[in-house]
């Protein structure tokens, strides 16, 4: 969590933070911080970095109109102190509608932490899909490029990056066979190790892994 004021401080490491996390989430509720909250999604923006959650406590008034690529996550506290999200249903209907339905509508609706979970997870799969498309992208790229030692080096840097055991797939591990082939790999139990590991039979922290599957 990143206090607001390092953000208007501007100090390095918060802004590190806001600017390379592959999820950011703010609170834009007080009015004096939009602006300087509203600049830094756009830096985000600029970057490529899509993945922003904007949450905001409705009340009276014009509620923060949504930012390019941004989910806006409405929300109110019940009398009990919980935060519900608001659905287009409620931010569309009157104030004074809305005022007389409250105690009624907030009952029924989900909880802001749930929503923010969901949200969370479709990121997740999302974003991993991605870099599953860009490793198979940069696996054949490296192939076409480089043959023999330099392959084989290029796969050590490389395997680093399957070491979260959700990143593997069939394509993968046949495009990662193919590569240590084509570089002329020799080490049979490190290949067979590999196999194992794609299918879930050896741990990534396992005491076997370290010892016969350490392609560093």
């Amino acid at each position: 969590m990143v206090p607001m004021v390092g953000v208007v401080q501007a100090k390095t490491d918060m802004l590190d933070i806001v600017y390379n996390s592959d999820v950011l989430v703010v609170d834009m509720s007080i009015k004096t911080q939009q602006f300087l909250l509203n600049y830094h999604i756009g830096v985000r923006e600029h970057l490529k970095r899509y993945d922003n959650i904007v949450l905001v406590l409705f009340s009276r008034g014009k509620v923060t109109e949504e930012l390019n690529r941004t989910k806006l996550f409405p929300y109110v506290i019940t009398d009990a102190g919980v935060a519900v999200s608001l659905d287009d249903r409620y931010i569309q209907a009157s104030f004074e509608e809305y005022d007389n339905l409250r105690n009624q509508v907030c009952s029924r609706l989900p909880a802001l932490s749930e929503n923010l979970e969901r949200t969370f997870s479709e990121l997740e799969t999302r974003n991993r899909a991605t870099l599953k498309e860009r490793f198979i992208a940069d696996i054949r790229r490296v192939r076409e490029q480089y043959k023999g030692a330099e392959l084989r080096e290029r796969l050590r840097t490389m395997r680093r990056r399957l070491d979260d055991p959700e990143m593997l797939s069939t394509e993968i591990l046949l495009n990662m066979l193919l590569s240590y082939r084509d570089s002329e790999f020799n080490n049979r139990q490190q290949v067979v190790c590999l196999v194992l590991y794609a299918m879930g039979l050896v741990a990534p922290n396992s005491e076997a892994r370290k010892t016969t599957c350490d392609f560093t």
